[in-house]
């Protein structure tokens, strides 16, 4: 499993109302400038999901005149709408849910470009739901552990912890907190993150080097390693279903990793 392809599953996205615009994703050219943008939007954040929206991009210079106008993930994954006018209704459901930073590319009709940001938080209408819970037993464990990653396999417990230098693998007999096996990444750059067993396998995550490392399971030898990429260049949760790795990365994206 050298290389994951992944599919990305939004399930949280937002787009933030009023706020500043913020710069261009990239440097202009030594000596030129991108014309500025004024970016309205006609709901205050947050905004329902479902609701429909009015977006209204113009320049700020009165002597520019827009040609056209493309709204769209900042990451590229989807382009929201396009316009020949700046002026846009569009649908939350077409953008998704949580918080989304909306990418406003404009065209003016002298050849200029300009790349803005904008970001909307989108919610649901429907109050999240209360889980109640019963502590039924306790055990011990190791406090100084950085503990990222955590799962319990036929009766033992499996633990990857973080911090530069310290970063592990570990069983521990779960009634008394003994470690039973243990592995060290000894790279001093790896912050280990989220792990999960899969297919006779441990999976762990790091924080900021978009590595990933596959264990054999009984012998917590080193078997493979893969790369993968999220939006915020980090990887944080780890589990998986029958078909997937599904990892969080500190925002409101859950990836599907095949």
């Amino acid at each position: 499993m050298s290389k994951i392809n992944f599919f990305l599953f939004s399930f949280i996205f937002i787009l933030a109302g009023c706020g500043t615009d913020s710069p261009p994703e990239t440097k202009a050219p030594a000596g030129a400038r991108q014309p500025t943008l004024r970016i309205k939007v006609n709901k205050e954040n947050p905004i329902m999901y479902g609701d429909t929206i009015n977006v209204t991009v113009e320049p700020t210079d009165s002597d520019l005149e827009i040609s056209s106008v493309v709204l769209s993930a900042s990451d590229g994954s989807k382009i929201f709408a396009q316009s020949e006018n700046g002026n846009f209704r569009i649908s939350t459901t077409n953008i998704g849910g949580g918080d989304v930073k909306m990418k406003v590319d404009a065209a003016f009709t002298d050849g200029q470009q300009s790349t803005r940001y904008k970001d909307l938080r989108i919610v649901s209408a429907e109050a999240p739901s209360g889980w109640e819970f019963k502590v039924l037993n306790r055990y011990p464990h190791d406090t100084k552990s950085f503990t990222q990653g955590l799962l319990v396999h036929k009766g033992f417990l499996y633990e990857g912890t973080g911090n530069y230098g310290e970063s592990r693998l570990r069983k521990i007999e779960l009634a008394t907190g003994k470690v039973l096996q243990e592995k060290h990444l000894n790279d001093a750059t790896i912050f280990g993150e989220g792990i999960t067993i899969y297919d006779n396998k441990i999976f762990q995550l790091t924080y900021t080097t978009s590595q990933g490392y596959v264990y054999d399971l009984e012998t917590f030898e080193l078997v493979d390693e893969f790369i993968y990429k999220t939006f915020t260049g980090e990887g944080w949760g780890l589990t998986h279903n029958d078909t997937a790795l599904i990892v969080s990365d500190g925002s409101a994206i859950i990836y599907f990793f095949h």
